[in-house]
């Protein structure tokens, strides 16, 4: 895992720059990722307009952690969306 950065509340930063956000529960997770999938292809004008304030969804991972396989969601800058007071500027 040396390319992962650092760790906060769970979520893990990518040397590329990309945030990967642990899914936790099977059927949340499956709801979180359609939602993101839904809103990415979405063409009316409430959806256009929240696409400004989302993260945008690059997929799912799995790492090894301890010997078992962890599924994440992949975004860009997730974690300036929920963290404001956290410095956007060390991010790539």
């Amino acid at each position: 895992m040396n390319e992962i950065l650092f760790i906060y509340s769970g979520m893990l930063k990518h040397k590329d720059g990309y945030i990967l956000k642990p899914i936790e529960k099977a059927a949340c997770g499956e709801r979180e990722i359609n939602f993101y999938k839904d809103l990415q292809c979405a063409t009316d004008p409430v959806s256009v307009e929240l696409k400004k304030f989302v993260p945008k969804y690059l997929g799912n991972t799995t790492l090894q952690i301890n010997g078992k396989g962890k599924t994440f969601f992949k975004s860009v800058r997730l974690l300036f969306f929920f963290l404001p007071f956290f410095d956007s500027t060390l991010l790539p």
